[in-house]
């Protein structure tokens, strides 16, 4: 028979009583913090949009994700917050995708949505994640600035940013309550051109759990949908009425396969292997 479901339960404690939020090198013994953080435990921001995906290799470990606006004060804007429970979602462990601006540790000078941030675009959200069989959590979300208002209307230009998928592995591959502990890197999947107007929205992603038995493997599936104006330069319409007809929605598919001897992740559009470093467009159909 079903369970009846238990209480509501907080996710982010920001009141204070819960210590600050902990970064990527805290989530694994590190003892790295600065101000976006320690601001994030107290300051009853609000959070929106928010993801959730229990780990299938072991289902006390689950993984949540959010638009987290404490880091508005001190950061400049909102920025994608990690969360993780071990105990089926009882307790949580607060935490932001590195990367954040003010955020000066390792994983976030290895990450380029530092360079992303260093451009002006200060914010990130529209999380999803998925987790394939050996603990890995794959998250994805948008890195973007909010573009120019023109003064006149709720129209936008100069829009820039990013599509982004950041790897949280396991600490220690055999012990599975370590599952999507350690940050292990971001890679940018596409990026906007500056000047059309362009706005990513609305990803997507599925992964496939598939466990070989000589060498695990899985597979990654992702999508985006962006809006533009359809000539350069052009403001993008902001408001949800605005007419396909001026600004069509583009959509691709984007492979990711995992090789357990290296631990990468290679991403491909339409058969062709996409480089880490590649910023990628698609095409307005």
């Amino acid at each position: 028979m079903p369970q009846a479901a238990g209480a509501n339960l907080r996710v982010t404690v920001d009141n204070g009583t819960n210590g600050s939020y902990v970064s990527a090198d805290q989530l694994v013994g590190g003892t790295y913090t600065d101000a976006v953080l320690q601001r994030c435990g107290t300051d009853r921001r609000q959070q929106n949009e928010p993801t959730l995906a229990p780990d299938p290799r072991n289902t006390n470990i689950w993984a949540s994700g959010a638009n987290e606006y404490c880091a508005t004060p001190t950061a400049g804007d909102a920025w994608a917050g990690f969360y993780r429970s071990t105990d089926s979602g009882h307790h949580w462990t607060d935490s932001l995708v590195p990367g954040y601006n003010g955020d000066t540790s390792s994983e976030r000078t290895s990450s380029p949505l530092a360079r992303s941030v260093a451009g002006g675009a200060l914010a990130a959200g529209d999380p999803v994640m998925g987790w394939d069989g050996n603990g890995n959590l794959f998250y994805m979300g948008n890195n973007f600035n909010r573009g120019t208002e023109n003064g006149v209307s709720a129209l936008f230009r100069d829009n820039t940013g990013t599509i982004w998928v950041a790897t949280y592995a396991p600490s220690n591959s055999a012990d599975s309550s370590t599952d999507g502990s350690k940050y292990v890197r971001t890679v940018i999947l596409a990026t906007n051109t500056f000047g059309e107007g362009s706005f990513n929205d609305k990803t997507n992603l599925a992964v496939d759990p598939a466990r070989a038995t000589s060498m695990p493997l899985g597979q990654t599936f992702t999508d985006r949908a962006a809006t533009r104006s359809c000539s350069a330069g052009r403001p993008i319409m902001a408001r949800p009425s605005a007419p396909r007809s001026k600004c069509p929605v583009e959509s691709a598919a984007i492979r990711v396969r995992r090789s357990q001897s290296a631990l990468q992740d290679t991403f491909t559009s339409a058969g062709k292997p996409i480089p880490e470093e590649l910023l990628v467009r698609q095409q307005v159909r």
